[in-house]
């Protein structure tokens, strides 16, 4: 009975038969099929042989090597079957966070460890080691911190910003992030706790999971507001319109790429590899449930995925891979500056195009204007193929409203100081020819009050070229930058200012003045630079 009952456990596992059709990408682990405690699975991690853990929602834990193995309370294991969160530390010992305090699994031997041990609160909720070898638990009453010897509780008399903790990550220099259940983030470097409520405009922050990329950029899953990357100096926050199919975020694990993958509650799953967005879902690809409660990667790459509806598991071979985009947006076979101003051109006039949506994030606006310039800028555009798939007609010639349309939109563009040139030289050359103007003249800047940069129109009449100068003054009266200072054709002429001096140092803040001059013509205009 005994061996029918492994051969049946190992079949599927073994052999990679796919448990569901076909065409699915995921391959799926419950009850029938694999002999599960529970379908409720909360929670999963994996240890250093490869060896699989997974938490159950009320009874108890399992793991999978070759075989399958049980953990019970009933049978003194573990000291309680509502498993929330599973953590291996660096000895390779088991820790089990659950609502009757935690269990340590060493070897064979079970360690549990209670309020009447020094736990804050048996309903625990994570644990998390540092890099001095020192646990730290969280608790719906503080957060505890354990040597080998003492535990010690730290709550918000101590500093943490509320008693109630979910989640603990110990980063790569041993700061210590604490997930809270309502006030964001508290932060603690050894000495010093910060609170953090880093969504503008939300009351309540509940985090759910903590990760740190191979970057070092820690990842933030919560309830309600999706997730959050912060580098260091700054937040981003991306959400369901962002690309994320849920903004309930759970878990998040990092692969050997450097791809985060998603956990959601109620959306599925979700791949970011930095700039696109890929959705797997029950419906389209095969997960057991959309319900997935955590997420983690195998030394193989194999996704595993912990569901209300038990186990999915994503190899490396059936990851969906984004579509390569094209460069080439104007169709002409040359990568260039006119490929930026078609794509904008193409997001005024026809945003629901494929090309369109550069980024691959499902919606069409600046950002893939600006990873466009950026590939275009270090080279990692794909090489031209056979035939531009996809690819609309050569750009066509622009008229005023588009110049103008183009130009409007520079400021917002992250552009390096020589593709500022190169946006004028490229506006100039697709601009239609317009009739020649009869009069000088210097025309206000757009954007003002800017920053960083700002655009500049000036016109030179019709007749013979002339000697043309456009600079910079500040408050004071000193010369600040000098824009223009050649002799210029009859015609109408864009420059832009990047906000810095002769000597490319950026200047302060403040009221600066642009002056043109020509031969019996200076006309002098106000603007406001402010950072």
């Amino acid at each position: 009975m005994r061996m029918s009952l492994i051969v049946r456990l190992l079949v599927p596992l073994l052999f990679g038969c796919s448990l569901a059709r076909a065409e699915n990408l995921f391959t799926n682990y419950d009850r029938s099929n694999a002999g599960l405690i529970t379908e409720l699975v909360k929670c999963v991690v994996i240890d250093a042989e490869g060896a699989k853990w997974f938490g159950g929602k009320d009874q108890g834990a399992m793991k999978f090597d070759t075989t399958w193995t049980f953990f019970y309370q009933f049978k003194g294991d573990i000291n309680s079957d509502a498993v929330k969160h599973i953590t291996v530390d660096s000895n390779g010992d088991v820790w089990f966070a659950g609502n009757q305090g935690v269990s340590r699994l060493s070897g064979t031997l079970w360690t549990n460890y209670t309020f009447a041990t020094g736990l804050a609160s048996d309903n625990t909720y994570h644990v998390a080691q540092d890099k001095d070898g020192i646990y730290w638990v969280a608790t719906d009453n503080g957060v505890n911190r354990y040597d080998g010897r003492i535990w010690t509780t730290f709550t918000q008399f101590n500093g943490l910003g509320e008693n109630w903790v979910n989640y603990i990550l110990a980063d790569r220099d041993s700061v210590l992030w604490f997930g809270l259940k309502t006030k964001g983030i508290s932060r603690y470097d050894g000495t010093t706790w910060q609170t953090i409520s880093w969504i503008k405009g939300v009351d309540k922050i509940e985090v759910r999971v903590i990760c740190q990329d191979l970057e070092g950029n820690i990842w933030v899953g919560t309830r309600l507001q999706g997730v959050s990357k912060f580098d260091g100096q700054n937040w981003t926050t991306y959400t369901t319109a962002d690309g994320l199919v849920s903004n309930n975020v759970w878990g998040i694990a990092i692969d050997s790429a450097g791809n985060k993958w998603f956990a959601t509650f109620g959306g599925g799953v979700s791949m970011f590899d930095g700039r696109r967005w890929i959705s797997y879902t029950e419906k389209d690809d095969g997960l057991a449930l959309n319900v997935v409660n955590d997420v983690a990667v195998d030394r193989d790459g194999t996704l595993w995925f912990a569901t209300d509806n038990g186990i999915s598991t994503l190899k490396p071979e059936n990851i969906k891979q984004p579509p390569i985009p094209t460069c080439d947006i104007n169709g002409d076979r040359r990568l260039n500056i006119s490929d930026a101003i078609s794509l904008i051109l193409l997001l005024r006039d026809r945003p629901d195009v494929v090309l369109a949506d550069y980024d691959g994030d499902g919606k069409g606006s600046l950002a893939d204007v600006i990873w466009l310039l950026k590939d275009l800028r270090y080279g990692n555009c794909p090489p031209l193929s056979a035939s531009p798939a996809g690819a609309v007609p050569p750009v066509r010639k622009l008229n005023t409203e588009d110049v103008a349309y183009v130009t409007g939109l520079l400021h917002r563009l992250e552009l390096a100081s020589g593709e500022i040139a190169e946006f004028a030289a490229a506006l100039h050359a697709l601009g239609e020819t317009p009739s020649l103007p009869a009069a000088f003249s210097l025309e206000g800047n757009v954007p003002n009050p800017f920053n960083p940069s700002t655009t500049i129109r000036y016109s030179v009449p019709e007749g013979k070229p002339v000697r043309t100068s456009l600079k910079v003054f500040d408050l004071r009266g000193a010369q600040v930058r000098t824009l223009v200072e050649t002799v210029r054709e009859p015609g109408q002429y864009t420059i832009f200012w990047d906000g810095l001096d002769d000597f490319s140092r950026p200047v302060p803040s403040g009221v600066y003045f642009y002056r043109l001059q020509a031969p019996e013509f200076s006309a002098t205009r106000k603007m406001v630079l402010l950072k």
